[in-house]
């Protein structure tokens, strides 16, 4: 080939590789902006996830079992201490009032009768976990009796009973009562805080039973304090682990779309 046909052929070829060059800098710019893109998606999907769990509220009470019901046992008269963690921003059941409302939004609740011999121990309650014990609300305004903050526990899934007597089955009825004037304004939300000071009613039932004998005591709330929530698996089982594969899966589609669209290479 002269220099002349050779000069015409390279003049010809540049426009081609230049265009080629473009396209390049193209897809790779799209590139970029698709992996953003997917990163943005997934740390909204993570935020709306996080924003989704509410805080739950915890806190640690203490009592005595010497409130007389006619009856008496190893129990009476003996202190109490114990705890419980709820999420006021779950919604109330179906069929709530103004007056009264339920919810399932006890997260846990742990209780410990103290000064007994060691024969006699007993520690029972709620473990961690997804909230689902029930949680009252009455609002005296609104037709209930009184203003009450009630809690629900008894044998069932997540419950346990750590004794040496062989206990088959147990309730505790937790309630805090405010028998003259108003605490709430309503009962179709929870308390976001609790104040003992609020209350002029407390009353603690526990409910044991062993084969055919049922044995109860009860009892009063003596202090009532905040405390900082104990670290608990609150959400949806994998949920923060679907948003990060959702997150994986889109970047990988759009990789998937990229490599479809990548034009052939040609040597020149």
């Amino acid at each position: 080939m002269n220099p002349r046909s050779l000069w015409i052929a390279l003049g010809a070829a540049r426009p081609a590789a230049a265009a080629v060059t473009a396209r390049a800098g193209k897809v790779r710019a799209l590139r970029r902006w698709r992996s953003l893109a997917a990163c943005g998606v997934a740390a909204a999907l993570l935020g709306l996830g996080a924003a989704s769990q509410a805080a739950p509220v915890s806190y640690a009470f203490t009592g005595v079992f010497d409130v007389f019901n006619g009856s008496s046992n190893i129990y009476t008269d003996k202190p109490f201490e114990g705890s419980f963690t709820y999420d006021p921003a779950i919604a109330p059941l179906d069929q709530a009032q103004a007056g009264a409302a339920v919810y399932e939004a006890l997260i846990a609740f742990d209780l410990r009768i103290l000064e007994v011999p060691s024969a006699f121990a007993l520690r029972l309650g709620l473990a961690s976990g997804t909230p689902t014990a029930r949680i009252g609300i009455d609002e005296a305004t609104n037709g209930a009796p009184s203003d009450a903050f009630r809690i629900s526990v008894s044998s069932g899934p997540r419950a346990f009973i750590d004794s040496p007597l062989p206990w088959d089955a147990f309730l505790v009825d937790f309630a805090l009562e405010r028998v003259i004037g108003s605490v709430f304004d309503d009962a179709l939300r929870l308390p976001p805080t609790l104040d003992l000071a609020d209350f002029d009613r407390t009353h603690v039932e526990l409910r044991l039973v062993s084969g055919s004998a049922l044995f109860t005591v009860d009892g009063r709330i003596t202090s009532l304090v905040r405390i900082d929530t104990p670290p608990a698996e609150l959400s949806e089982p994998g949920t923060l682990e679907l948003l990060a594969m959702a997150a994986g899966g889109l970047s990988a589609a759009l990789r998937r779309r990229e490599g479809a669209a990548r034009p052939a290479r040609y040597v020149l």
